[in-house]
C-alpha cells in the first residue's frame, strides 16, 4: 500500500516531443530525505519547432552570431511575445507563410564578456489557443582584445 501519492505538472512553456528530465523529491521522511526520480513522457502540439542547432539548448558564439528556429504547422499560426527573458539576446519573427515563421536570435550589443544564460519566450496562437514556448539559449561574449 503506497505511503503518498505525488502529483507533477509539466511547466507550460515545455517544448514539443519527447523529454527524460531528473526529479527530486525533498521529503521529511528520515529514511528518504532525498530522492531521485526520472519523469519521461511527450508533450504533443500542433505545430512542430525546427532548430538550427542539436540539443535542448541554443548557443550563440562569436562565429556563429545569430541563431535560427522556424516553426511550422499544417495550418495558419501566429507568434506573439517574442522576448529575451534576461535581455541578453535580441529576438526578431517574421513569417515565412501564414503556417511558417522564422524566428532570429543573437547577441544584445555591448553584452560583457563571459557566459551568459537566456532563454527565448514565445507564445505560438494555432487553433484558437495559446502554447508558450521556453528555449533555453547560451551566450558567449568574447573578451575585449588587448
Amino acid at each position: 500500500r503506497p505511503e503518498y501519492y505525488i502529483r507533477g505538472v509539466l511547466a507550460p512553456e515545455m517544448r514539443a516531443g519527447v523529454f527524460s528530465v531528473p526529479v527530486f523529491i525533498h521529503t521529511d521522511l528520515g529514511r528518504f530525505p532525498l530522492y531521485q526520480a526520472r519523469a519521461t513522457g511527450t508533450v504533443h502540439a500542433p505545430y512542430a519547432l525546427e532548430l538550427d542547432q542539436p540539443g535542448p539548448r541554443l548557443t550563440i558564439r562569436p562565429q556563429t552570431p545569430e541563431t535560427i528556429i522556424v516553426l511550422e504547422a499544417g495550418e495558419p499560426i501566429t507568434v506573439a511575445a517574442p522576448e529575451s527573458a534576461q535581455g541578453i539576446i535580441t529576438v526578431s519573427v517574421e513569417p515565412l507563410a501564414p503556417e511558417q515563421w522564422q524566428v532570429r536570435c543573437a547577441a544584445r550589443p555591448g553584452l560583457g564578456s563571459g557566459v551568459h544564460q537566456d532563454a527565448l519566450l514565445l507564445e505560438i496562437n494555432c487553433r484558437n489557443r495559446v502554447y508558450k514556448e521556453r528555449i533555453p539559449i547560451q551566450v558567449h561574449a568574447p573578451g575585449e582584445s588587448l
